[in-house]
This record gives structure tokens, sequence and C-alpha cells, in this order.
């Protein structure tokens, strides 16, 4: 039989010994049965199947390992789990809003060198996701100049020690 191997050579056992569709939909139940949830017991009968696919196994023993009970099971499971990361909020403390990360930066006097919060400030800047860089103005309009010249600064803080 095909006990506590892997996946994939439990795919090379059934075929290699050409187990019945009746012995696949056994060794399926006990890959759903020794499963922690149903997430992972789709995901392991899926593997067997990709590897049953690859050893080119008849459709009718591939077809065998389908359980649409842990299917459907294993959407619901993923689809809450979904819903609660979009639900996931995280409430960074202002400190690091957009605005104040804005006026710290455009607060920066160049000439001097920079502390470590003007470094954290600038990775910050890096950061932001696309969407929100559009709406960070550093000194009013010349965005792309004060950004040059601060990562100029830093990168010059950087080499210099």
């Amino acid at each position: 039989t095909c006990s506590k191997e892997t996946i994939k050579q439990t795919a090379q056992c059934i075929m290699r010994d050409k187990l019945s569709k009746k012995d696949v939909k056994a060794i399926s139940r006990t890959l759903v049965e020794t499963s922690p949830d149903a997430v992972v017991a789709l995901s392991r009968l899926s593997r067997l199947q990709k590897e049953l696919q690859t050893l080119n196994a008849p459709k009718e023993i591939i077809s065998a390992t389908l359980n649409p009970e842990i299917t459907k099971e294993s959407n619901k499971i993923q689809q809450e789990h979904s819903e609660q990361c979009k639900n996931e909020v995280i409430n960074f403390p202002d400190y690091f809003s957009l605005e104040s990360v804005k006026e710290r930066l455009d607060g920066y006097d160049i000439s001097n060198i920079p502390n470590k919060q003007a470094l954290a400030d600038v990775m910050i800047m890096l950061c932001i996701r696309p969407a929100e860089i559009k709406n960070l103005c550093i000194s009013n309009g010349a965005n792309e100049d004060r950004a040059r010249q601060l990562l100029t600064w830093i990168q010059e803080a950087i080499v210099s020690g």
C-alpha cells in the first residue's frame, strides 16, 4: 500500500501498482482525514492530482481524488480568512502619517548632516505605496527636485560614514 509516503511517492505508487479507482478514493479519504483542516486537505488532494497528471494517470483515477465537500469547505474557510484580512486595518500613529512625514521632509535643511530621523523619514517616503506617493508633494510643487535632493543628502551621509 501507499502509506506514510510523500504525495509524489503516493502518486507513483498508485501508478506503479495500478491501483483501482476504489483504492485511490480510499487514499484520498486518508489524506483528508489526516489533514488538520479542509484547506490543508484540499491542498494535499490538489498536489496528488497534479502528480497523477504528471504521470499521465487515466482521468478516472484523477477524478477519484476529487472531493466536492472538502473543496466547498476549504473555499468557505479561505473566504472567511480573506474577509478577516480586509477588515483588519493597521492603525499607524499619526507620527508616521503621510502628512507628518511630508512636514518633516519639507523642514530638513540639506546643508546639515542628516540624523536617524531624517533617514527614517526618507525610507518611509520610499516605501509609500504608489497611490499614496501622488499625494506626497515635497516643497509645494518641487516634488521631484526636493525628493532628489533628499535622496542625495541621505546617500552622501551614508557614504561619508
